[in-house]
């Protein structure tokens, strides 16, 4: 009975020295595999000097240094979707400006051909008065040709005139002498 008393005081012993430490740091294992970073490591087991005090360090290390990460990734995210929303807003000027410099290019261009459209309308009037010139010069080329042959029929005319009066004068003189020789005969 002895034996079998000592030896349930060995398995006791044996359950609460190593296998109930080693399923307690199973324990937080299996909760960083769930990524649950929020348990405490009992102090007991930290400060045991044996493998169980060791791992269970070790345990507590890897929880510190994955709450940093964690923490480090947080803050990294929040930066990272400030950034985002910033380089968003940019990206909305940005679309903005671009569709006021399309929406300037196409007016620019509208103009373009605005103004090409009134070249040809000024191209077609140039030409018609062009040719309206060069009637009304042909005009007055044959005007002034009238005119200077107007002139020389006038100044011919006048000639004529002149003659004629002469020889209404002559008639009228040779008319007088009848008359007289007329009178004289009678």
């Amino acid at each position: 009975l002895l034996i079998l008393g000592f030896m349930l005081f060995f398995f006791w012993m044996i359950q609460h020295i190593i296998t109930r430490p080693i399923h307690e740091v199973v324990s937080f294992t299996n909760q960083i595999a769930a990524k649950d970073y929020t348990f405490c490591i009992p102090t007991k087991l930290l400060h045991k000097t044996d493998e169980i005090g060791l791992l269970s360090q070790s345990i507590s290390n890897i929880q510190v240094q994955m709450k940093q990460a964690l923490e480090e990734i947080k803050h990294s995210s929040e930066l990272l979707f400030d950034s985002s929303n910033h380089v968003s807003g940019i990206a909305e000027q940005t679309t903005s400006s671009l569709d006021e410099v399309a929406r300037a290019v196409g007016d620019i261009a509208q103009n373009a051909v605005t103004q090409a459209n009134d070249l040809d309308l000024s191209k077609q009037k140039t030409e018609i008065l062009q040719q309206l010139i060069e009637n009304n010069h042909q005009t007055v080329t044959t005007v002034i040709q009238s005119s200077n042959d107007m002139a020389s029929f006038v100044q011919d005319g006048k000639l004529s005139a002149t003659q004629v009066k002469q020889k209404a004068q002559e008639s009228d003189i040779s008319i007088r002498e009848i008359q007289d020789k007329l009178v004289q005969t009678s």
